[in-house]
């Protein structure tokens, strides 16, 4: 071991107690060893350019490796600061030694000083006062095993779902207050190309939606995009004072606002048991237990505000023909001023029935025991100008919205003459039918004359009259059977070349003999 002594200058500079102590620019040294600023006599230090502190012996982990002094108990609690780390690995006494800083050896390995930082990273603490935490233009992300929560530079927030669903959400919760050990949740969350979602859960009570405590009104709006990227717009609005609009970006004047066609999809029959849960005082039912009674008739005005009229046969009534007051009785003769639809709004005649189903008949005409033949006449009488009555049938392919032209062979009407047979009624026991023969430009159609629901003649688009055959190839063609003239004299009338007219007849010996007679 060497020794060094110390020089008397320096000994100034260090203090030595009767009991062993010593104190580096102190005199009164307080333990074993006591290092001091260097300070005046009044103990104010008075030399700022002083190097201050207590450096243990450093080297790196190279030059201890390099060290051939043994280390053993007797070293325990020796001090090192180990400046780097590069080189061979650290093995044996130095198997700890693996980043920069202090080192102290407990007699068997060199062990590393922790320094305990306690800070939100390793350690639960408490603040002492208040705190602000100021981005300073960088963001601050907390990750976690299935979501991220990001604070940009600007202080907006952003929650990502990194975990196997993707899933990101927050949840509000307030703990359990009337001990039956469930809490009250708030949950805000989306899953990837999913509906976004705001539930609530365990106690809670409901879920408010709303504004309040406002310095103006405040609305709340609904809106909805309709894709590709476009902005949302307003769809629905519940104004501050409690007015609802749909899809409406007008004043809202009514309690309920819709500009649009109203769809109610179930509403209840006149009449009807267990339809309703609302008593005849307009309180709640606990059950759907109440009868439904309609006593009032829904209007509305010009600008589509409803409202009601009392009882359920309202609007314009018919009218009693005797005293031109309004009908109530089944046995008043009625008459209306206007045109009558049924099963349609727009009449184009003063009675126009509209049919657009296979099921029902659209005009059903009975007399039961009327009395006599005229009880089931109809008529139709023309005066004037107008005198002559008619009855169409028009058809087309299509719609009524959108009518396309008939083809070959398509029917356009028929009158059928039918009774009841032992089977049931028979509609059509004979029947006059018209058909259209064109290609949809010309006027081209033929008549059928059937009976017992055959046809026997037809009339075709050339005038050409067929029995007993469809394809009438002269003006009467007679297919089967014979042409039976049974008044004596009479014939059939032939025009000659030179525009005379001849009877021809038949003898009492079968010979065909002419007579010239006046033209028809």
């Amino acid at each position: 071991m060497k020794i060094k002594l110390l020089t008397i200058g320096m000994l100034m500079f260090i203090g030595v107690t009767i009991s062993g102590q010593i104190g580096i620019n102190t005199a009164s040294p307080k333990t074993t060893m006591d290092v001091s600023a260097k300070r005046s006599t009044g103990g104010i230090i008075t030399d700022n350019s002083q190097i201050m502190g207590l450096q243990a012996p450093r080297l790196t982990l190279a030059e201890l490796t390099s060290n051939t002094a043994t280390y053993g108990i007797d070293q325990q609690a020796a001090l090192i600061y180990i400046t780097d780390v590069s080189g061979d690995p650290a093995t044996g006494q130095r198997i700890n030694i693996n980043a920069v800083g202090y080192y102290i050896f407990d007699g068997a390995l060199w062990q590393k000083i922790k320094i305990n930082d306690t800070n939100i990273y390793n350690t639960n603490g408490f603040l002492t006062s208040a705190r602000t935490l100021t981005n300073n233009g960088f963001g601050l992300t907390f990750l976690g095993a299935s979501q991220s929560t990001f604070w940009a530079s600007n202080g907006g927030t952003t929650i990502s779902g990194i975990g196997g669903s993707k899933r990101a959400n927050l949840t509000l919760r307030s703990n359990d207050n009337d001990s039956n050990s469930i809490v009250s949740s708030l949950f805000l969350y989306q899953d990837p190309e999913a509906v976004g979602q705001v539930l609530v859960g365990g106690d809670s009570r409901g879920l408010s939606l709303g504004s309040t405590s406002t310095t103006q009104p405040a609305p709340v709006t609904f809106m909805t995009s309709t894709g590709s990227n476009a902005n949302g717009t307003q769809k629905m609005i519940l104004t501050a004072s409690g007015n609802l609009g749909i899809t409406l970006n007008q004043t809202v004047t009514e309690k309920l606002d819709v500009n649009g066609i109203t769809r109610v999809r179930i509403l209840p029959l006149n009449g009807s048991a267990n339809a309703i849960n609302t008593t005849p005082s307009g309180n709640l039912s606990s059950a759907q237990d109440q009868t439904f009674t309609a006593t009032r008739t829904v209007v509305a005005d010009t600008n589509g505000v409803l409202g009601y009229i009392n009882g359920i046969l309202a609007g314009q009534p018919w009218n009693n023909v005797a005293d031109n007051t309004s009908a109530t009785a089944n046995t008043h003769n009625i008459y209306q001023m206007g045109k009558i639809g049924i099963m349609t709004n727009n009449p184009t005649g003063l009675l126009n029935i509209y049919n657009n189903s296979s099921l029902t008949n659209a005009l059903t005409v009975e007399s039961d025991n009327a009395g006599s033949d005229a009880g089931n006449d109809s008529y139709f009488y023309g005066y004037g100008t107008s005198k002559t009555p008619g009855l169409f049938f028009l058809s087309a392919n299509g719609t009524k919205a959108s009518p396309t032209i008939l083809g070959t062979g398509n029917l356009m009407g028929e009158y059928n003459f039918g009774g009841y047979l032992s089977s049931g009624w028979n509609y059509s026991l004979a029947s006059v039918r018209g058909a259209y023969d064109g290609d949809g430009t010309t006027l081209d159609s033929s008549l059928d004359f059937l009976t017992s629901s055959t046809v026997r003649m037809k009339i075709l688009a050339n005038g050409n009259v067929g029995i007993g055959t469809s394809v009438a190839k002269s003006k009467v063609h007679v297919a089967t059977g014979d042409v039976y003239i049974e008044q004596v004299g009479n014939g059939v009338i032939m025009k000659s070349p030179n525009g005379n007219c001849w009877r021809v007849t038949v003898s009492n010996t079968g010979t065909f003999t002419s007579a010239a007679m006046t033209c028809p």
